[in-house]
């Protein structure tokens, strides 16, 4: 599935004057205000303009070696390149481009101009970078407002007064709260210009701030997209997103724009938010409603002041020992316990609560790690009775199988009992076949064999998955892999317990139970493991790190 990088290079070749804004082009200028610009787009104090493709050129013929701004990680360069090689994007007009950020007073502020070649303005705010001060001023938004919020009314207000025409304004995470802010603190003549308002994940505002009627003045012209995987964009909201987008991303990383997927000119769409994004936000609503605005002030205080307390700037800076960061933060925030105390003991109530209303069944079809406790739970209970596991298994697995059917045929009969002119001696055989598998089962000694022969088959059909991807892994990667190893090892102990579950197909050994038990135990675990690991390295590795952190945005938010 294609993302905004796809869509600027397979529909670039489509004009504003062939086909007229849509959806996602509102995400690719949205997220342009997140690169870094400075030195490419003039600024509002000198003035003037620059292309798109100069900007392209210009980002492209930096001098070789020189290390990208660390704070920006979301959103690559090779898009402002490819927005530079398109006929729809190559000659829109860049300037005002701002980028403050204010250790002292705790501001995080960056946004820049895009006038198209239809006659529109794009107002294009920066949503949350790495730095503790932008993270800081996220978890502010909850009790105040914030010197972002007003540098982006300044800053609306200005660009609007030179540059005449439809003005649509927009960001992507935070920056989606600055631009419907800006937005609504315009005069009535401005206010008129405003053709739309895109807030892209972007949270909502705290009722201490900025009432429910005040929004509703622009709703008609606003638009709200979130992941199905939303968090930040349910900050503070009690309205309905606009469009839940499909994402490639798993988890908090679906705040990350770039892994929202679409398809031609729209969004790919979800039906729903992720039960376990419900299950997160009533957690977080939970923690609004039991902490008030001095609570998260104090919280908002310890916390960052105790991640500051090393020297750090980026978050990224906290766990590097070089710097002393982590040793500083753990002391700072036992130091400053009486303004977290409360925060925390919050907290862990709302998880509480959250866990305890949490729909189980639906979290777990969603998590693949479910093999791996099925077969965890197989081994535990072959090390415990391992003379009479397999006949256990194998009558559990039977008289589910058994009152399966007759509830199956049970519902046919009654619905479609006139149709068919079933007769009631339909339901005695119903009947008979229930008997017949309550006889057979208890008979245990019967189930052994065809359960050798279902467990010979599995562990063959594990030993053949497990080779085969060994070896894709060893061709495909250039240096060992440990994961390889495991799964070659995997393989071979799989194979050998298929064929003696084969050679010993009429029989229970007890001793060979045990071992089987042993061995289900320990590649359960590993599994359980090895997924855990590659949930957190898709989760916060690499450029993912800075997403996955941008999603837990500002801890507040209304109920809903």
């Amino acid at each position: 599935m294609a993302n905004l990088l796809d869509y600027v290079r397979w529909r670039g070749d489509l004009t504003f004057a062939e086909r007229p804004f849509n959806i996602v082009d509102n995400l690719v200028l949205a997220a342009l205000s997140n690169v870094g610009l400075a030195g490419v787009v003039p600024s509002p104090e000198t003035g003037g303009q620059t292309t798109v493709v100069d900007a392209a050129r210009a980002l492209a013929g930096r001098a070789p070696g020189s290390a990208p701004d660390q704070r920006l990680v979301f959103v690559p360069e090779a898009l402002v390149e490819a927005m530079g090689e398109s006929a729809r994007f190559r000659n829109a007009l860049l300037s005002g481009y701002v980028d403050v950020t204010d250790h002292g007073t705790g501001t995080q502020f960056a946004a820049v101009t895009i006038q198209l070649d239809d006659g529109h303005t794009y107002i294009s705010f920066r949503g949350t970078d790495s730095t503790i001060t932008g993270w800081r001023e996220d978890f502010t938004m909850s009790f105040e407002t914030t010197q972002s919020q007003m540098l982006a009314v300044d800053y609306l207000c200005r660009r609007m007064a030179e540059n005449p025409g439809p003005v649509m304004v927009g960001g992507h995470s935070k920056g989606g709260n600055l631009a419907v802010y800006a937005a609504l603190h315009l005069d009535q003549a401005d206010e008129a210009r405003v053709v739309g308002i895109y807030t892209n994940d972007g949270p909502g505002f705290s009722p201490d701030i900025l009432d429910g009627q005040a929004l509703s003045r622009l709703s008609d012209r606003t638009v709200k997209i979130v992941p199905e995987f939303a968090v930040i964009g349910r900050i503070f909201d009690s309205q309905a997103p606009t469009y839940i987008v499909a994402s490639s991303g798993r988890g908090l990383v679906q705040h990350d724009v770039m892994t929202w997927q679409v398809e031609g000119e729209s969004l790919v769409e979800r039906p729903a938010i992720s039960p376990r994004a419900e299950l997160l936000n009533r957690a977080v609503d939970t923690w609004l409603e039991g902490a008030g605005p001095s609570d998260r002030r104090d919280f908002t205080e310890g916390l960052f002041d105790s991640l500051a307390a090393g020297g750090g700037i980026l978050l990224q800076d906290v766990p590097d020992h070089g710097k002393g960061s982590f040793e500083s933060v753990i002391l700072s925030l036992i130091r400053a316990r009486t303004k977290t105390r409360n925060g925390l003991r919050i907290g862990w109530r709302a998880a509480v609560q959250a866990l305890q209303a949490a729909d189980y069944s639906g979290l777990v079809r969603e998590r693949a790690a479910f093999r791996a406790l099925a077969i965890t739970a197989c081994g535990l209970l072959f090390m415990s009775v391992p003379d009479l596991a397999v006949q256990v298994l194998g009558a559990f697995a039977t008289t589910v199988i058994c009152f399966y059917l007759v509830f199956r045929l049970g519902r046919y009969f009654s619905r479609f009992r006139a149709e068919h002119r079933l007769q009631r001696r339909w339901a005695g055989l119903v009947l008979l076949m229930a008997g017949l598998v309550v006889f057979g089962v208890s008979h245990v000694g019967t189930l052994v064999a065809p359960l050798n022969v279902l467990l010979s088959v599995a562990l063959l059909g594990n030993a053949w998955a497990s080779g085969n991807r060994a070896l894709i892994r060893a061709r495909t990667l250039p240096r060992r892999s440990p994961v390889a190893a495991f799964l070659g090892l995997d393989a071979v102990v799989s194979l050998m317990f298929g064929v003696v579950a084969i050679i010993t197909v009429d029989r229970s050994t007890p001793f060979y139970v045990f071992e089987l038990g042993q061995y289900l135990l320990v590649l359960g675990l590993i599994k359980l493991f090895l997924g855990m690991r590659r949930r957190v390295a898709a989760e916060y590795s690499g450029a993912a790190l800075a997403g996955a952190l941008s999603l837990l945005g500002p801890p507040p938010r209304g109920g809903r």
